[in-house]
């Protein structure tokens, strides 16, 4: 993101309270907005796309669980 807009919206929020806490509140339902996708991708797909489909939602699924791990992990050793 560019320093820029994200100075505007730190000082957007700063100054709109209903704003930051929409974000928070979009911040702590993403996980399980992002896992629901991950499930309708699995399941939904077509017979043709459905390999390739399946594959792609299994590697998300993976790479989103090591990321959740290695965050978990550094902000032990951090703290």
């Amino acid at each position: 993101m560019d320093y820029r807009i994200a100075h505007l919206f730190d000082r957007f929020s700063a100054a709109h309270d209903w704003f930051e806490d929409a974000l928070g509140a979009y911040v702590g339902a993403s996980e399980i907005i992002f896992g629901l996708a991950l499930l309708v991708l699995f399941f939904a797909l077509p017979a043709r796309m459905g390999t390739a489909g399946r594959r792609a939602a299994v590697a998300a699924g993976a790479a989103f669980v090591i990321a959740i791990v290695i965050a978990h992990f550094l902000s032990l050793w951090i703290d």
